[in-house]
């Protein structure tokens, strides 16, 4: 039977924590951003990399690269900024900072609307740690 040598397992680790690194940033500089969206009504623009959101997403990769593809800015007015400044933080980094319930919950149906699973999973966790008798 095969064994993982702890000494292979942190290599790995530091090796996907560099990756999340150098992904996360890359969101401050424009160079591999080719993506642009307009998002919410206030009509922001905001670029970001069609492979990291597509690594992610079903939604993006069919949005950017499968049947949804189209040229030109893509329009996102059902999401806000803030909660799409989230999403690609979550995607560039792999974490995401939730403040509370409202927020997690917020977050929970832009995850379920983008097909982001693990995001998903994260808010569930989240809330799940929030439940108490009094909030239930």
């Amino acid at each position: 039977m095969a064994q993982v040598i702890p000494s292979k397992l942190a290599a790995q680790d530091s090796h996907c924590n560099g990756i999340c690194d150098a992904l996360n940033s890359q969101r401050n500089c424009d160079l591999l951003k080719d993506a642009e969206f307009i998002i919410g009504q206030e009509g922001k623009t905001i670029k970001a990399s069609s492979f990291v959101l597509s690594m992610w997403s079903p939604f993006f990769a069919a949005l950017m690269y499968g049947p949804m593809k189209r040229p030109g800015p893509k329009i996102l007015t059902y999401i806000d900024v803030d909660s799409f400044n989230k999403v690609l933080s979550f995607c560039y980094s792999g974490m995401c900072y939730l403040d509370s319930i409202t927020e997690a919950f917020n977050m929970k149906e832009k995850a379920n609307f983008f097909q982001i699973t693990k995001l998903e999973e994260l808010c569930d966790e989240f809330l799940l740690l929030q439940m108490q008798p009094a909030n239930v």
